[in-house]
């Protein structure tokens, strides 16, 4: 569903939605107790690599926040991982496929989301 400027579904914004941030804050309590400080960084780097892209792809189908949040996760676990698998085939490092990977995949998200928000005005 494409919305004109001014217009605003409730829980499209995650910082509306209460259930949203105590699953944050639940997860987050999680690696800490369980792995310390370095499981809340790795917990936020793999976010950031795995669910960041997808998150802002799948804003462009009109997803509400907890699925894009949900399927984002596991599209970025599955197709993240092979398209940054069959980069380093080209530029033979991993490390620099990766960071390739999340560049060209994060530009077509936003790509994507001003391409629907100029289509909306």
């Amino acid at each position: 569903m494409r919305l004109k400027k001014g217009n605003k579904l409730k829980g499209h914004n995650p910082a509306e939605n209460p259930l949203l941030i105590i699953i944050i804050l639940v997860c987050a309590a999680f690696f800490f107790f369980r792995f310390s400080t370095a499981g809340i960084i790795v917990a936020a780097i793999s976010a950031l690599f795995f669910l960041l892209p997808f998150y802002l792809i799948l804003g462009y189908f009109g997803f509400a926040v907890e699925e894009r949040l949900v399927f984002g996760y596991f599209l970025g676990l599955g197709l993240f991982s092979a398209i940054a698998y069959y980069v380093g085939f080209l530029v033979g490092s991993l490390r620099l496929a990766a960071i390739i990977t999340f560049i060209m995949l994060t530009a077509l998200g936003f790509y994507l989301n001003r391409r629907t928000k100029l289509k909306c005005s």
